[in-house]
């Protein structure tokens, strides 16, 4: 898992946009969270170093977020650009509607797949951005994301 904290998020350190706290992870863990108070222009970058993964495996990366019910606005209508770029430039993209996504629980937005290749290093990249609208939005909240073998 990556952290939110190891998220490069435009104005992640102001706290006129986001509030960093914690949530329960289990009975006795705590993790810390992003919480989004409003932006017009959304972009969270996380990086993960393949050469920590297992060669020849198939990993797939989710991103960990919660919408909150109330206090949240500014998804409908809004599509939010989610991409992986692997150590060799290639990328996946594809948007996320996060009108239809449930409220007030942990979900799981899928970001790609990829095999690691024993000869090829490098970090792959995780984005979640939306720029193109004068929307404001608020009531995200991120956990991290998740790497993982893919079966």
């Amino acid at each position: 898992m990556v952290p939110a904290r190891d998220f490069s998020i435009s104005f992640g350190d102001d706290r006129r946009y986001w509030k960093w706290s914690h949530a329960k992870e289990t009975s006795d863990m705590m993790v810390e969270v992003a919480k989004l108070r409003g932006v017009c222009w959304l972009h969270m970058v996380g990086k993960f170093e393949m050469g920590r993964l297992t060669p020849g495996i198939k990993y797939e990366v989710v991103f960990v977020v919660m919408i909150k019910r109330y206090y949240s606005y500014g998804w409908w209508g809004v599509p939010i650009s989610i991409k992986l770029t692997l150590p060799d430039g290639s990328t996946q993209e594809h948007t996320e509607d996060f009108a239809k996504k449930p409220r007030s629980e942990w979900f799981e937005i899928p970001v790609g797949e990829f095999i690691v290749d024993a000869k090829k290093g490098g970090p792959v990249e995780f984005t979640m951005y939306e720029h193109d609208s004068q929307w404001w939005k608020s009531g995200l909240v991120l956990k991290g994301a998740a790497i993982r073998p893919k079966f």
